[in-house]
């Protein structure tokens, strides 16, 4: 049996509706090597468990699925996350590089492996890849064309923009995962900034993906406040781990990027006057 040298990741929790296309989308991929699907299901409790195992029984060669339980489910600010299940998956891939897409995501392009497995192959100074992709919500498609071919630490600090259903790593940037890795917010967005320390990030500018929007997204979900505030708590614990004079500099300057742009200043002045007024009060 050939070996294999691309594993791509699937987490999935209560995806009922969208696994399916999820997995068709990766098992219709044409590529010259063999690859894997990884499949972590996490104790679902709809129908996503058994559709898992379903496609797990008839594609064999290519899905190796993984039962998780919800009494490993690690909690990340209050909230239940499927970071133990995301971790396991990369603690389990075989290949040299490892492709990520969510249940409730799809890909678009057949091609899409070969096209970033080439590339990487042929471009050692790149830890990473990515793609434009497309918005999915309520039926409504919005196509989503980054700017940028190469990526720096810089551009991803400032704005995580790269889609996660897009991404495709090297294995070894992963090798080295701090331990706070199992806590830390953002988890796709952390990779990135991981990978790029010393080196960049391609971007094709083909729509390769589909990142699908709806209720129970946790980030699409948040409103805008809210979006800016845990981006900045992100930031802030980004900074715990980037510990290197510019690393931190940046990350400095990006939270005053963010605060600007959410109006979050104001924000906060907002509540110190309320708390100034409160204490008075009492």
């Amino acid at each position: 049996m050939n070996q294999i040298l691309l594993s791509i990741s699937v987490t999935t929790y209560n995806h009922e509706a969208y696994i399916e296309q999820c997995l068709d989308s990766l098992l219709m991929q044409k590529t010259n090597f063999q690859y894997e699907i990884i499949l972590g299901e996490d104790d679902s409790s709809d129908a996503t468990r058994h559709i898992c195992q379903r496609y797990a029984n008839t594609y064999p060669d290519k899905i190796r699925l993984f039962l998780r339980s919800r009494k490993d489910v690690i909690y990340i600010n209050g909230n239940p996350t499927g970071r133990f299940n995301f971790i396991e998956n990369l603690k389990a891939a075989k290949g040299k590089y490892i492709a990520l897409c969510e249940g409730d995501d799809y890909w678009t392009d057949p091609l899409k492996l070969q096209k970033q497995v080439d590339f990487l192959e042929n471009n050692l100074n790149f830890s990473y890849c990515g793609s434009s992709y497309q918005e999915l919500q309520k039926d409504i498609f919005r196509k989503v064309l980054l700017q940028k071919e190469v990526y720096s630490f810089e551009d991803v600090i400032n704005k995580n923009v790269i889609c996660t259903a897009s991404l495709m790593f090297r294995t070894e940037c992963l090798n080295n995962l701090p331990s706070i890795f199992t806590a830390i917010p953002a988890a796709d967005w952390y990779l990135q900034l991981h990978c790029l320390q010393n080196k960049k990030a391609y971007v094709f500018s083909e729509e390769m993906v589909v990142y699908r929007k709806h209720g129970s997204s946790i980030w699409s979900s948040l409103s805008r406040q809210k979006m800016g505030i845990n981006g900045v708590n992100t930031l802030k614990a980004f900074k715990k781990v980037f510990r290197s004079k510019e690393k931190r500099y940046l990350i400095s300057q990006a939270i005053k990027k963010r605060k600007k742009e959410f109006g979050l200043d104001s924000y906060s002045r907002f509540k110190q006057i309320l708390k100034k007024i409160k204490q008075r009060l009492i």
